[in-house]
């Protein structure tokens, strides 16, 4: 036995995929925008800045070593400008998550140049036939 759809369903246009996937974009930075106090509060109490740019669709949240970018209309995460490697992050949750990730790794640490004209430690030099 069948039962009818819903009033709601049944009253729902159809719509073409564009514009679907527009509506669910307005929807998307809608929910959104009403989240940036706080996400601003948890960038401070992880030490990072945050710049919200573009009329809220690109996020950027950053501190030494670290920078995480967040474009929220295309749901796209990058870290440490590695673009190549986006995370698909429509939510605040999936940010907050990747982002706890990527900050309890420990960063790698740079060569530290020496005192002597600026040279890396010998430890990290390469061999002569490498340099042209």
């Amino acid at each position: 036995m069948k039962s009818s759809p819903s009033p709601r369903r049944r009253d729902r246009r159809v719509l073409a995929p564009e514009e679907y996937k527009k509506q669910r974009r307005e929807r998307r930075m809608e929910r959104i925008s009403r989240l940036e106090e706080q996400v601003r509060v948890w960038a401070e109490r992880h030490g990072c800045s945050l710049r919200v740019l573009n009329d809220g669709h690109h996020w950027r949240l950053q501190k030494a070593g670290f920078m995480a970018e967040w474009w929220p209309s295309s749901a796209r995460l990058a870290v440490n400008r590695d673009y190549g490697r986006h995370i698909h992050a429509p939510h605040w949750a999936e940010v907050l998550t990747a982002l706890e990730q990527y900050l309890s790794a420990p960063l790698p640490t740079q060569p530290v140049a020496s005192a002597l004209g600026g040279q890396p430690p010998a430890s990290l030099s390469f061999p002569a036939e490498n340099h042209r």
